[in-house]
C-alpha cells in the first residue's frame, strides 16, 4: 500500500501544565574507580615557623660513682721550733720510804719544858640525882613561948612584902 506525501507540520500547541513527579528511581550501581591521576609538581616551600618555647629542665640524674682516691701529696717542710713552753706535767708518785738511819748519841741533858696546854671544856652537867641522905636525929623540944596577945591571922596584906621571917597581921582586915 502506498503512502501519500506528508502534509505540512502544524503549529506547536500550548504546553500543558507539568504532570506530577514520578517516584524516585533506584540508585544505580557504583561505577568502577577511575585510574589515579598523575602526581602534580611539588608546591613552593612554606615559611619557617616560629621557634617553640623551651621545655622544662629534666629531672636530675643519679649521682655518679665516687672517683678513686687521689695520690698523696708531697710532705711539706718542717715548721720552725715553737717558742711557747708546754704545760708542766703531773707530779710523779712519791718514792719508797728510806731505811731509818742509826740512832745518834743519847743526850744527858733534859729537854726544855713544854708549854702548858689549854684547859679542857667543862663536861656536861649530870642529870642523875644522887641518893637521899639518911635522916638525922630529932632535936630536943624547945621551951614553950610566951603568949602575950591573941588575935586572928588573916593572911596579911597581899600587897606587902615580907623579908626574912614570917609576918603576922593582928587586927588588920577581918
Amino acid at each position: 500500500m502506498s503512502t501519500g506525501p506528508q502534509g505540512v507540520q502544524g503549529l506547536q500547541g500550548i504546553q500543558g501544565p507539568p504532570g506530577p513527579t514520578g517516584p524516585q528511581g533506584l540508585q544505580g550501581a557504583q561505577g568502577i574507580q577511575g585510574i589515579q591521576g598523575l602526581q602534580g609538581d611539588a608546591g613552593p616551600t612554606g615559611l619557617q615557623g616560629l621557634q617553640g618555647i623551651q621545655g622544662l629542665a629534666g629531672a636530675q640524674g643519679p649521682v655518679g660513682p665516687m672517683g678513686s682516691q687521689g695520690l698523696q701529696g708531697v710532705t711539706g717542710p718542717t715548721g720552725a721550733p715553737s717558742t711557747v713552753r708546754g704545760p708542766t706535767g703531773p707530779m710523779g708518785d712519791t718514792g719508797p720510804r728510806g731505811i731509818p738511819g742509826p740512832l745518834g748519841p743519847r743526850s744527858t741533858e733534859p729537854g726544855p719544858t713544854g708549854s702548858v696546854g689549854p684547859t679542857g671544856a667543862t663536861g656536861p652537867q649530870s642529870t642523875v640525882t644522887g641518893p637521899t641522905g639518911i635522916a638525922g636525929p630529932t632535936g630536943p623540944i624547945g621551951p614553950p613561948g610566951a603568949n602575950t596577945t591573941s588575935g586572928i591571922f588573916d593572911g596579911g596584906d597581899p600587897t606587902s612584902t615580907y623579908v626574912g621571917e614570917a609576918a603576922f597581921d593582928f587586927g588588920g582586915v577581918v
